[in-house]
């Protein structure tokens, strides 16, 4: 019993092939983000090139592709059809089988431009899976770009009913109606279970078939003389292009099987119809003029249109017209071939140049892009030899590359520096039978990120070692307990490196006038002296005193000469130096000296280099610090200094001039790493007389009243890092009395033996307004249980343990009722009462472990 076939048995959208083109030039619309537009063409294409469901198409994966045999492996997934059927197995399709689509070259070139490295073929932004509804979205937007209408069982339908599915029944109207497959191939192709579904569902695409091959004629006595041989018919029925003839009275005469397909016209329709009908309104005239001109002048036109479809669609469309004669050389008809360019319009508008040739070398079409990258316009090149018309490339590698594409019939890319443009190309070839298809783009400026990338990591390398370098020598300087040996140590480990030929260390002058060496290593640091770097540039002892003099690391590039080459030790291989560095070596505000450091290479003191060796010079800075006061804490002997101060911005002398009274410093704790807190008793002042003045001063940024009796005051300010204690603090020393009356001030401080005097007295004058050094002695340091004490308690407590307890010592809190609270305490150091009670109290325990335990006195 047979069954009758319903519409819902049948295909209900599908397009025609010139629709597909349609659809895929549309994917490059600004509905689409850029980065996407290769992307989705390449979903429209495959989907309609195989006919795969979408099921299958978002579980493809870049390993399923194979362009080296033009094959892609769908996997197994989902159901067929119908629900009672098994699960479809995995199958190998054949892209493009009639070479008509391009889906080889398009999958070559979307997977060589995507930025995404997803294994996934078609990924989604974050490199996953599409999913099928954003398939059907993509087909669903293109579709409503293209404004193309589908073709239903009963008629025409809407762009907005176009979906995945009509994709896969569109595979099946091309196989069957234009290239002519039979229902079996068709139903291997869709993958369907029964030759049965396959009928079922296009039946009347076989109808079509045989309407299509019917033949076209008209009963007119000029057509005639057309070619009718059943073999030259079927050749011009197979052009995919549109063919066609008609008479000078505008009378259609013949058209291959393409034209009903393209149009949409019946052939009866056609057969009545005038070639102005197949044209825009706009466009009528153009083209009016153009026939004119092939009739009377007897000369062939290229014009490029719009080829209007009965249903209203414009496709671009180029068409070529000659003469047809009679034997007495009269025009009686036009033949032509109309050609869909919208590919080509598609090229066009991609950003990498394009451009093919014949199997004969010669260009057949160039787009915009590539006639700007070449600097030679498509008109100028059709037709000629591409090795003729750049000549040069004959003896480069794209002669061999193009040559080796065309004989494999292989797709290549490769990168191509052509000198007579200065540019970098990257070159993708895809061969074919007909010759060869390229795309390239300009990448110099990607030449360019690549060696700037690779000068970068050289760089980096290096700097990496460097830092390496930088991080042994901070071990090896904390390491040691002098100021000789720590810069012994730096000028060794410099110059024995493998980036460093020699380094020295000079000490600046009271004068500041030189940098006097004091050590060196690879080379004689007095010898120095007399070495010059290029013409208007100063020596190198210059750059040293720029380095002091700016607190800054100073660079210079020198010139190879016999003073160098004498300065250089002879332990190390002879070399010219090229550049010099100088660091400042300094802790809080204190210049220890300048670093030199000596190179063979002129770019060895990069913008990196320099900042890194800026915190080795604090680094060493710190260092050199520490060794002077270490050495102060246990030296027997001290400098003690008593100088003489006026300044009336300093604030014990504006409180004895203000009130012509006297005021004496009780004591000094640290505060932070730069300020400290100043303990003064004032007599005969109120407290808020004293808290006013303070307030005015710019060196105090706190002030507070601790103690107030019926004749003095004890207040407590803090003081900045411009003050006379931070300075003294700067070179190790430490203030032990500050007295002021009458307008006049004296401050004695205790120095290291080791710390130039000259130094310090400079530095204070650069802080103090008038300074005068009364007395200087040698004093003797206390008894060495003492020092021993001293010593293990410092070396328990950390700094603001330390600091907690000096300054709770000063401000009363020790006293029967106190005078000044934890809360007072942790509010002028800056911190929360339980962090004050916190340090207190640790403090305080290993000050009694101290005297508790004998031991810790010898550590």
């Amino acid at each position: 019993m047979t069954v009758p076939l319903t519409t819902s048995d049948q295909a209900s959208t599908w397009l025609q092939p010139d629709q597909i083109e349609e659809l895929r030039t549309a994917c490059y619309n600004d509905r689409f983000q850029s980065p996407y537009w290769q992307r989705n063409e390449a979903i429209v294409t495959v989907l309609y090139d195989t006919g795969l469901r979408v099921s299958e198409l978002v579980q493809l994966d870049v390993d399923h592709l194979d362009l080296d045999t033009g094959t892609i492996q769908v996997p197994a997934a989902g159901q067929s059809e119908t629900q009672t059927s098994a699960p479809l197995a995995s199958a190998a399709l054949e892209l493009d089988p009639e070479h008509t689509l391009g889906t080889e070259r398009l999958l070559t070139s979307y997977l060589y431009h995507r930025k995404n490295d997803s294994s996934v073929l078609f990924p989604s932004r974050n490199g996953g899976r599409l999913t099928p509804k954003a398939i059907r979205d993509v087909i669903t937007k293109a579709a409503a770009s293209a404004e193309v209408r589908p073709y239903i069982p009963t008629g025409r339908g809407e762009a907005a009913e176009i979906s995945p599915q009509t994709l896969r029944h569109s595979t099946a109207w091309r196989l069957l109606t234009v290239e002519d497959w039979g229902l079996t191939e068709v139903r291997d192709r869709l993958r369907h279970t029964a030759l049965t579904t396959t009928k079922s569902l296009y039946a009347p695409f076989m109808e079509d078939g045989d309407r299509h091959t019917e033949t076209r004629s008209r009963s007119r006595a000029s057509r005639e003389s057309l070619p009718k041989p059943d073999i030259l018919a079927d050749m011009l029925n197979a052009v995919p292009d549109l063919l066609f003839a008609f008479d000078t009275d505008g009378q259609m005469l013949w058209w291959n099987t393409r034209a009903t397909a393209i149009t949409g016209y019946r052939d009866a329709e056609i057969a009545d119809m005038h070639p102005l009908d197949f044209v825009a309104q706009a466009a009528k005239e153009q083209i009016a003029e153009a026939i004119a001109r092939v009739t009377s002048q007897e000369t062939i036109e290229l014009q490029e249109t719009h080829l209007v479809t009965k249903d209203g669609e414009n496709l671009p469309y180029e068409f070529t017209a000659a003469p047809l004669t009679n034997d007495d050389g009269s025009v009686w008809g036009l033949a032509g071939v109309g050609r869909n360019i919208a590919a080509r319009k598609r090229f066009e508008r991609i950003s990498d140049g394009f451009y093919a040739l014949d199997t004969d070398w010669r260009f057949t079409y160039l787009n915009s892009q590539a006639e700007e990258l070449v600097g030679r316009s498509e008109e100028e090149l059709l037709g000629t030899v591409i090795w003729e018309a750049f000549p040069h490339a004959v003896e480069m590698q794209v002669y061999d590359k193009l040559h080796t594409a065309m004989e494999t019939q292989e797709p290549l890319s490769f990168d191509q520096y052509y000198p007579p443009l200065d540019t970098w190309f990257d070159i993708r070839a895809y061969p074919s039978e007909t010759g060869l298809s390229v795309y390239f783009q300009d990448i110099t400026a990607r030449k360019e990120r690549e060696r700037e990338l690779e000068q970068q990591r050289t760089a980096l390398a290096q700097l990496d070692q460097f830092n390496t370098l930088v991080h042994g020598l901070v071990h090896a300087v904390v390491e040691e307990s002098t100021r000789t040996d720590i810069e012994q140590t730096v000028c060794d480990q410099l110059a024995t490196s493998d980036f460093y030929q020699a380094a020295w260390i000079g000490e600046q002058t009271r004068s500041a006038a030189e940098i006097a060496p004091r050590v060196g290593a690879g080379i004689d640091p007095a010898a120095m002296s007399n070495t010059s770097t290029e013409a208007g540039v100063d020596s190198t002892h210059e750059i040293a005193k720029q380095a002091a003099e700016n607190r800054a690391v100073c660079v210079g590039q020198t010139r190879s000469d016999d003073s160098l080459g004498t300065a250089c030790s002879e332990q190390r291989e002879a070399a010219d130096i090229e550049a010099v560095v100088a660091v400042p070596l300094e802790y809080r505000n204190a210049l220890y000296g300048v670093l030199l450091v000596y190179a063979t290479d002129s770019t060895a003191f990069d913008e990196r280099q320099q900042a890194r060796f800026a915190d080795l010079g604090e680094t060493i800075g710190f260092a050199i610090a520490a060794a002077e006061r270490k050495e102060a804490l246990v030296a027997e002997t001290a400098f003690a200094l008593t100088l003489s101060i006026r300044d009336p911005d300093q604030f014990f002398l504006q409180a004895a001039t203000r009130f012509d009274t006297t005021v004496t410093l009780e004591g000094v704790t640290g505060r932070t790493n730069d300020t400290y807190f100043e303990y003064f008793t004032v007599s005969g002042v109120s407290p808020a007389e004293i808290r006013d003045l303070a307030n005015q001063n710019e060196m105090i940024d706190h002030v507070r009243i601790v103690s107030s009796h019926d004749t003095e005051c004890l207040c407590e300010v803090g003081v900045t890092d411009a003050s006379i204690t931070t300075t003294v603090a700067e070179y190790g020393g430490a203030v032990t009395a500050m007295t002021a009356e009458d307008g006049f001030g004296t401050v004695r401080i205790n120095l290291p033996r080791t710390v130039d005097v000259s130094r310090v007295i400079d530095a204070l004058e650069t802080t103090v307004a008038t300074i005068e050094l009364q007395a200087k002695e040698t004093v003797n340091r206390p008894v060495q249980t003492h020092n021993r004490f001293e010593t293990a308690v410092t070396d328990q407590l950390t700094d603001k343990q330390r600091d907690v307890l000096e300054t709770a010592y000063h401000a009363g809190f020790f006293e029967q009722p106190r005078n000044s609270t934890g809360e007072d305490i942790a509010e002028s150091l800056g911190i929360s009462p339980s962090t004050f009670h916190q340090h207190l109290r640790v403090g305080l325990r290993k000050l009694v472990g101290s005297i508790a335990e004998p031991s810790t006195m010898s550590s």
